[in-house]
């Protein structure tokens, strides 16, 4: 909700001669940059500290933060500026909780249990995310941009008190330094090969494809005409799709040749975004936006799941932090790349770009390693 809201804000309120699109570009970048800066020193801290405080410190900073910005709004202060700001601080608590995020699943769980664990988890994300960004779509319409906000801080201050409720063995805790620590989990990748190449495989979606919704707003406005609503139509079937993916994995969960299921979504992600970016057609945009939720949904879900199987417990927060830098933490990278790009050829020529090298990437990883396609 906030991602959307905030998207929306700098849409309208960029004037020239900033460029929108570049401005998209860089609201994304802010969201998304803090991964490159603080997400291996978050799974240091969810190793070390403990990932359930981990959790409920990042849950509690960013119901803090957007519900400060959220009151910026409704009194009218408001700027792109002022947004980028947030968006930042938004980011800096992400990073810091996500490596927590996904490494605690394990410890909830046992190991026999785990992918389908991760894709309940996935299920109940994208079930919020069919029904939210239309409601922040229709809340943005009637012209509300502050209540969104303030609904997003509370459902954030509601995951910090739920988590006191929850009990867990705490880890045992490192010894090393944060330097330390973080070469003992790149020793790790280097000598497990399949984790090396999985985590590998994670990072050309995440620069090349994700940042597909920072120019979003472009879509839904200036290409289909559909306004703020459409925005949120747009957002909510990409999660639909992400629903359909985590509901498939359960089903598969068990399969063999796990690589190529891996190979051929990513590579069906980036046709689908190829097609979306052509499309003047709103139910055939809607679609394939659709297809990009589930396909995304789809691999990232396998990669998370075979990741946290085979990590050792002592390390699983940091391998974890490997795989968020790898997945969101490429995205401010392909934001800033994404915008820049359609500031000179046009939204959609960019994306087409962008998918197109998302399918040449996995086809040129899936031939170096045949080795994948077995696993």
């Amino acid at each position: 909700m906030f991602q959307l809201t905030a998207a929306w804000l700098v849409y309208e309120l960029t004037a020239p001669p900033l460029n929108v699109a570049f401005m998209l570009g860089v609201l994304e970048f802010c969201r998304t940059v803090p991964m490159l800066a603080l997400v291996l020193a978050g799974g240091v801290m969810a190793d070390r500290f403990g990932r359930r405080r981990i959790l409920m410190l990042t849950n509690a900073a960013a119901a803090v933060s957007v519900a400060a910005f959220g009151i910026v709004v409704l009194a009218g202060w408001v700027t792109v500026w002022l947004v980028l700001i947030v968006a930042l601080l938004m980011g800096c608590a992400m990073a810091l909780n996500r490596p927590a995020h996904q490494a605690f699943i394990r410890d909830l769980v046992p190991v026999e249990s785990l992918q389908n664990a991760v894709a309940l988890v996935a299920l109940m994300q994208k079930v919020l995310r069919i029904g939210v960004p239309l409601l922040a779509g229709a809340l943005l319409a009637a012209g509300s941009a502050a209540t969104p906000l303030l609904l997003a801080a509370t459902g954030a201050a509601m995951m910090a008190l739920l988590l006191l409720t929850i009990r867990v063995p705490q880890p045992s805790l490192p010894a090393a330094g944060i330097l330390t620590s973080l070469g003992e989990v790149l020793h790790y990748i280097r000598s497990d090969r399949l984790v090396a190449v999985l985590l590998l495989l994670e990072t050309i979606p995440g620069l090349f494809a994700l940042p597909y919704g920072a120019l979003l707003p472009i879509f839904a406005d200036a290409i289909h005409g559909r306004g703020a609503a459409g925005l949120g139509v747009m957002n909510a079937l990409g999660a639909m799709g992400g629903l359909g993916g985590a509901l498939l994995l359960t089903l598969v969960s068990g399969t063999r040749r796990r690589g190529t299921l891996l190979i051929g979504a990513i590579a069906a992600l980036g046709s689908a975004l190829i097609v979306f970016s052509l499309t003047d057609h709103w139910p055939l945009a809607l679609a394939m936006l659709a297809l990009v939720g589930f396909f995304d949904t789809l691999y990232i879900l396998s990669i998370s799941g075979l990741l946290l199987a085979r990590a050792p417990e002592h390390l699983r927060g940091r391998v974890m932090s490997v795989f968020t830098l790898a997945d969101i933490g490429m995205t401010p990278l392909g934001s800033l790349m994404v915008g820049g790009l359609a500031a000179i050829i046009g939204a959609q020529a960019a994306l087409t770009t962008s998918g197109a090298v998302v399918v040449t990437g996995v086809a040129g990883v899936a031939a170096r390693f045949p080795r994948l396609r077995r696993s």
